[in-house]
């Protein structure tokens, strides 16, 4: 019987590898055009780009995972029905509860990586790739930040300065405000900031506001509000 069940096993795999290399690259082609948009914008390492493009898969094989395993099924069970080998074994006694306890251990196993990817490796990767986004835009902020308009290209965070020096490194009129916090809404006003070599905003004449105390610090990506 160990015979019978690598075969079905590989009937069935060989056709859900193929169904999700298909699927993996039809639901990562948007992915694809929107990684490269934020390189073109951003300059980034090559360790970025590679933590980047593998934290895209989990949250595609949440989809392809089960799609693939459906198709698996459908397609080596149904080649086997089309070439008679499932009324062959029935034939010969093997009942079709029997042929079918192969497949329900893939289809478990399917079922087991898509609750992996879901419940723990999709969260973990979507964190992670929000994290190295925010790195990757702060790291020019200071080259590429507009006057006079809203920046929301920080997760959760919406950021205006009135003016910037020919330098880059300093601001005036600088206005922050973060939302989805654990302590609710937070805006931070301050008159004057100035950007260091540590990547980090320090705010030296800090307006008053009543959701965020000026002595407080303010994390903005890998760069701090004082």
């Amino acid at each position: 019987m160990r015979i019978l069940d690598r075969y079905i096993i590989r009937e069935v795999f060989r056709h859900a590898l193929l169904g999700l290399v298909v699927f993996t690259f039809v639901f990562f082609v948007p992915q694809l055009v929107r990684l490269m948009e934020l390189f073109v914008r951003h300059s980034g390492s090559g360790a970025q780009v590679l933590k980047l493009f593998l934290c895209i898969f989990p949250a595609v094989f949440v989809f392809t995972v089960p799609m693939a395993t459906l198709i698996g099924v459908l397609l080596g069970l149904g080649r086997m029905s089309a070439d008679s080998e499932i009324i062959a074994l029935t034939a010969l006694g093997i009942g079709r509860r029997r042929i079918l306890l192969p497949v329900g251990v893939l289809a478990l196993t399917g079922a087991a990586v898509t609750l992996a990817m879901t419940a723990w490796l999709g969260p973990l990767a979507l964190r992670t790739f929000r994290s190295l986004q925010a790195d990757l835009i702060t790291s020019q902020v200071s080259f590429q930040l507009q006057p006079r308009v809203f920046d929301e290209r920080f997760p959760s965070k919406v950021l205006y300065v009135n003016d910037v020096a020919a330098s880059g490194t300093q601001w005036h009129g600088v206005f922050l405000a973060e939302t989805g916090g654990e302590g609710g809404s937070r805006v931070t006003l301050a008159e004057n900031a100035i950007v260091i070599e540590r990547l980090a905003h320090r705010v030296q004449r800090p307006g008053s506001c009543p959701a965020a105390p000026a002595q407080q610090s303010r994390t903005l990506g890998s760069r701090a509000f004082e």
